[in-house]
């Protein structure tokens, strides 16, 4: 039996437009593939998806929980993923077979402090934000993930603590969320690295496990990570 899942957020005709495009590469990789997508308009998908969530308050990156935790009851393991990704020919995603059968772990691309966050040398464009997560954390420090792609394995009892953590994190940081492409809530993943953190599951990053890990992150370019969004079909 299947023991991990892709999860997606697709709201906005954009993101459904990207979901739609990636989805059906991950699918004609191999049919059985699992993806559970969020979204506000369940019919602008393709078809073959195994689970669609409809989510009908408007856009929030944090929002991506919504769809992790449907997928973390059924599987242990879930792969996230940006609608403005695209794989590469060769990809194996094979690596996760064996990360749903061991330890507890969160897979990112990068851990970056706050202060990498500044322009023009400042980071007070999001000094409200930050003095809120604070709240959260006390004196320990905390960090960035990218949020654009990460693979998360989470046993039953810690699910409950990450996402209800998520989400009060979320509702209570709404009025100085930072926004990206105009949208709310961008950098998320400080948010995603408390919940993670709090619930005392390791965060690692996939260049320095290697192997697998570093082939399979090559093989997906996440384009927002360079200030490039998907303009172009994928073949």
């Amino acid at each position: 039996m299947n023991k991990w899942a892709f999860t997606f957020l697709a709201m906005g005709d954009e993101h459904i437009r990207e979901f739609n495009i990636v989805a059906k590469t991950i699918l004609n990789i191999h049919p059985d593939h699992k993806i559970i997508v969020g979204t506000d308009n369940p019919n602008g998908l393709i078809d073959g998806l195994y689970k669609v969530i409809p989510i009908s308050e408007g856009f929030n990156y944090n929002l991506k929980r919504i769809p992790i935790q449907h997928a973390l009851k059924e599987f242990n393991t879930i792969f996230h993923l940006d609608t403005d990704v695209h794989i590469r020919d060769g990809i194996d995603f094979s690596i996760m077979d064996s990360v749903a059968e061991g330890p507890e772990g969160l897979w990112v691309e990068d851990i970056v402090p706050p202060e990498s966050q500044h322009r023009n040398g400042s980071i007070e464009w999001i000094r409200d934000y930050l003095d809120k997560l604070k709240v959260w954390v006390g004196d320990e420090n905390f960090y960035l993930i990218p949020e654009g792609r990460f693979i998360l394995k989470s046993n039953p009892e810690n699910v409950n603590t990450i996402i209800e953590m998520w989400e009060t994190i979320d509702r209570d940081t709404r009025e100085v969320q930072p926004e990206q492409y105009e949208l709310n809530g961008a950098m998320e993943g400080f948010i995603i690295w408390i919940s993670v953190t709090k619930a005392g599951i390791p965060i690692k990053k996939v260049w320095s496990v290697g192997g697998d890990f570093t082939k399979l992150f090559h093989t997906t370019v996440h384009f927002a990570r360079d200030n490039r969004k998907l303009i172009a079909t994928m073949l």
